[in-house]
Order: structure tokens, then C-alpha cells, then sequence
């Protein structure tokens, strides 16, 4: 279960660069009692996590829990596989588990997941009610895995215990306490990188890795945009974590850099001078000089052949203002791909954003 230590430790992340300006003690904003629907921990969680098409998720809680979160956001894969997250898996839990306890429903839970499909590994979430009724998910998890020889990974995100926010942090700790690390690529190179929070919902992410494969840049492990099981697990010998327009899970990159070394970034790609800089960023990161002399040949490459295709549109938009009701990283990494076709922002909404 998530203690209440866990959830203080994650509403006060000292790497968020608003902390300074806090007061002792004083963390993010408490959630609001009637705020849960739509965007509690259980849905941060989950959409965290979905990406990894090779992987079972398992809601352990009643049928309603998964009914009213099953495709709350589509991400693309390139997994050639079966795709799991196109079937939803929940335990059902009734009254009498309530009363009598879930956990050998959950133990058969993941039986049949393992001997009918085979999972990569099965993410198991707590939900309010199992949490509540007090089931060990941990045992049932370590024994599964044991049993079957896979990672079965609790994630203790039940939506009562906060916001979507922070059950992407709660998702986050799972991922770095029994998966990352857990295994060694089977070749590593010095631009090996981990994307940290681009969960690739329109092939966003395949816009711009084949920028970084002209350069030389490999991806090992991405959380969790077209992610694979496997190499989450050997994310620990990355280079750099480069966070893409998910503040949330800069607990995760900072956990890493204590634990494994690893330097991290924050950027997006939203947009021509947003991708650059992004480019520039991880490159620079890297301290490699002759990938800075390639990465700067294929910005100006890729930016020439842009301005042409934007060439029509600036003129369209000439003059035009926008206003923009997004949330989160999206307010100003959508105000830079506007500007970039030359509509000038008046103005961002603030809800779901952070002080920065």
C-alpha cells in the first residue's frame, strides 16, 4: 500500500523548480473532495503506463473501475506482437472479496493472464476499494512474478489518494522499483538517451526520431511512448533522461541521477524552434563535439525544408490571435508551434499547469 510518507515525499519534489518558492512544508495542492472523477491517481497512472503494448494492465478492483477509465487515451505502437492494451483485464472483485479479501482472485488473476497470453509483464493497479479493504497486492505480485518468471509490477495508485499528477509519479516510483535496473542491454553506446513522458498519442514521437537517427542519437527506453518492457528494464545505462512535456515524472529522472548517475533534461517538441532546441539541448548534453557538428547540419537541413512547407500558411495566418485553453507543458509548447506559423498567443489558460 502507498503510504502517506510515499504521497508527502512526491507532493514535495525538491527538483520542481517552483519549491524554492514554497513554505516549509508546504507541497503541490492538495486534491479536493468531488475533484477525483476524470483525473484521480488511478487515471494519471494508467495513462503512464498504458504505452507498453507488451505488457497486461491489470485493474484489480470491480468491473467499474476499468469501465470507466478503458481508453480514456490512445497511444500508437509499433509493437509486432499482440497489442495487450486493446483488451481491457480487471479482476472483478465482488462483495464477497470486499469482505472475505482479494488477494486469491488476484493470484488467479494473473494465472490466466500467463497462460493464455504471455505477457512481457503484468502491471497490477490498486484501486480504491481493494486499497481500502487492505489487500496485499506486493505478496500476490512477488509470488505471481516468481511463479511465472516475469515482472508482475504493483502499482499503488488508488484514486483516492490524489490527483492524475500524482498517480503519474506513484506509476513512475513502480517503474524504477522493480523494473529499471533489472536488466543489461545487449549493446549500449555513449548517445543513449531515455524519453521520459512522451507517450506518443498521435505518433508524436515518430515525427522526430528519425532526426535523431540521422544524428546518431539512440533511444534505449522510453517511459512509455511506444515503450517496450524489456528495455525499461535496461534504462539504468542510459546516458541521458530527456523529459518530453511531462513535469511529473521529474521525481523519476531525479531518483535516477541519485541512484544511477544519469543527467536529465527537460524539453518538447512542439513546434520548429522547440525541436531545435531541443536538439540542441540533448546534444549538448552529450558533450560530444563531431554529434554537435552533425546535429547542427541536420537542424539546418530539417529547418530550410520546413520554412518552405510553412511558406503558404504564414500567409494565411498573417495577423491572426489565439487563445488557448490547453494544460500542463501543452500552454506554451502549442504557443511555440503557433508562433512558428506566425499566429501571435494573447493568451494561455492556467488550469492543469504548473506556477512555471
Amino acid at each position: 500500500m502507498v503510504s502517506r510518507a510515499k504521497i508527502k515525499e512526491l507532493m514535495n519534489e525538491s527538483a520542481c523548480s517552483h519549491s524554492k518558492d514554497k513554505k516549509p512544508g508546504e507541497g503541490c495542492d492538495k486534491p479536493k473532495p468531488g475533484l477525483a472523477a476524470g483525473g484521480c491517481a488511478f487515471d494519471g497512472a494508467q495513462i503512464s503506463l498504458f504505452p507498453y503494448a507488451d505488457a497486461v494492465h491489470l485493474v484489480h478492483g470491480p468491473q467499474t473501475c476499468l469501465g470507466a477509465s478503458w481508453e480514456t487515451r490512445e497511444t500508437k505502437t509499433s509493437y509486432e506482437g499482440r497489442d495487450h492494451t486493446q483488451m481491457g483485464f480487471t479482476t472483478g472483485i465482488t462483495t464477497n472479496d470486499v469482505i472475505f479479501g482479494g488477494d486469491k482472485r488476484l493470484a488467479d488473476s494473473i494465472d490466466y493472464i500467463m497462460e493464455n497470453y504471455r505477457p512481457e509483464a503484468i502491471f497490477v493497479y490498486s484501486t480504491c476499494v481493494t486499497a481500502l479493504v487492505g489487500d496485499d497486492i506486493d505478496a500476490t505480485c512477488k509470488a505471481g512474478s516468481e511463479k511465472h518468471g516475469v515482472p508482475v509490477v504493483p502499482v499503488h495508485a488508488p484514486g483516492f489518494v490524489g490527483s492524475k499528477n500524482l498517480g503519474s509519479r506513484l506509476a513512475g516510483e513502480a517503474v524504477l522499483e522493480h523494473l529499471i535496473g533489472t536488466k543489461e542491454p545487449e549493446t549500449t553506446t555513449p548517445y543513449d538517451i531515455n524519453l521520459i513522458g512522451d507517450y506518443n498519442v498521435t505518433g508524436d514521437m515518430w515525427q522526430y526520431l528519425p532526426l535523431f537517427e540521422k544524428i546518431g542519437i539512440r533511444v534505449l527506453s522510453s517511459m512509455s511512448g511506444d515503450g517496450r518492457v524489456g528495455d525499461i528494464r535496461t534504462a539504468h545505462r542510459a546516458r541521458l533522461n530527456v523529459i518530453v512535456c511531462a513535469k511529473s515524472l521529474i521525481t523519476l529522472t531525479r531518483k535516477m541521477q541519485e541512484r544511477y548517475g544519469i543527467p536529465w533534461i527537460s524539453v518538447s517538441f512542439y513546434g520548429k524552434r522547440d525541436t531545435t532546441f531541443a536538439i540542441r539541448e540533448i546534444v549538448n548534453a552529450l558533450g560530444d563535439p563531431a554529434l554537435i557538428e552533425r546535429a547542427e547540419a541536420v537542424i539546418a537541413q530539417a529547418e530550410a525544408e520546413l520554412e518552405a512547407k510553412l511558406a503558404p500558411y504564414k500567409a494565411l495566418f498573417e495577423g491572426k490571435k489565439a487563445v488557448l485553453n490547453t494544460g500542463g507543458n501543452k500552454a506554451w509548447s502549442i504557443a511555440s508551434g503557433l508562433q512558428d506559423l506566425g499566429i501571435e498567443v494573447v493568451a494561455t489558460s492556467v488550469a492543469k499547469s504548473t506556477q512555471d
